[in-house]
């Protein structure tokens, strides 16, 4: 994927398509349908022009990778989280009596977002929003399914999040392979998710430094790890530790020759990832 086209794509969403001249919204108080945590499945484009067809083919996979497969949550509160964004300042979403939803500073995509609730129940929603790319209005119907209890505190619970923020001060070896073991329980519990939801996978959901194959895992170079992944580490030499710390993990489990086996690849990844946090 072109990193300028999603980029260039993420400004729009901000700003060429929000309505800024609206007073800023004041977080929702009581529990509403659309209360609760979510997972954005897939969108649903409404194309009329080829001209908008055109604009929409160009600008699509910078779309999926900017909403598809983020695990979102409407608080009752008012607050907003998305979790690739946990450990910042929680955004504030409100939904007026139109149906019309309103979210601000909720993080890359959600700074400035505002779409009309189509219609949502125990297990589902969908969201419409019009996005102004280039000259174009393209209206796409965002998919989202609900997590239950479980999948909700294993994927946007504070302690189950934790590894995300920022090492406040150097860490011992021991440290950061508890801090690595968090990161492989958790990506081992989202990738069970997204197995069971998701026809696809999105490399962007996931800041570890592995390339991805059919029934199989490999490790990036270091120079091309994910800065998300260094940045949770104190320093570059504590990153660099880390990243050895897992190398010697996967070199481990390579050994044993026994990657797993299950019904598609992203659930194969989740088993795999659970191993590897035993073998640290």
């Amino acid at each position: 994927m072109n990193r300028f086209v999603l980029t260039a794509f993420a400004a729009a969403c901000m700003f060429s398509s929000c309505k800024n001249e609206e007073k800023k919204p004041e977080p929702a108080k009581g529990a509403t349908p659309v209360s609760g945590q979510w997972i954005i499945i897939y969108p649903k484009d409404i194309l009329v022009s080829d001209d908008q067809k055109v604009v929409y083919a160009a600008a699509q996979d910078s779309i999926v990778n900017l909403f598809g497969l983020k695990l979102i949550s409407f608080g009752d509160d008012g607050r907003f989280v998305q979790a690739d964004s946990s450990q910042a300042q929680p955004g504030t979403w409100l939904q007026k009596n139109n149906g019309e939803i309103l979210i601000d500073h909720g993080g890359l995509g959600f700074d400035n977002f505002r779409g009309d609730l189509v219609g949502v129940d125990i297990k589902t929603m969908k969201i419409s929003q019009d996005l102004k790319i280039e000259d174009q209005t393209i209206p796409v119907e965002w998919h989202l399914k609900r997590l239950n209890v479980d999948q909700a505190k294993a994927l946007l619970g504070a302690k189950e999040n934790w590894w995300r923020k920022k090492a406040p001060v150097p860490e011992s070896d021991s440290a950061i392979k508890v801090r690595i073991r968090s990161m492989l329980e958790y990506y081992s519990a989202y990738f069970t998710l997204v197995s069971e939801e998701s026809s696809y996978f999105s490399m962007e959901r996931v800041m570890l430094p592995f390339n991805y194959y059919q029934h199989a895992v490999g490790l990036k170079s270091y120079k091309k790890t994910s800065p998300a992944f260094l940045n949770v580490f104190y320093n570059e030499s504590d990153a660099q530790r880390a990243y050895k710390i897992l190398e010697s993990g996967m070199i481990k489990r390579a050994k044993l020759k026994d990657y797993p086996s299950g019904k598609d690849y992203v659930i194969e990844y989740a088993m795999y990832m659970k191993k590897l946090a035993e073998a640290l």
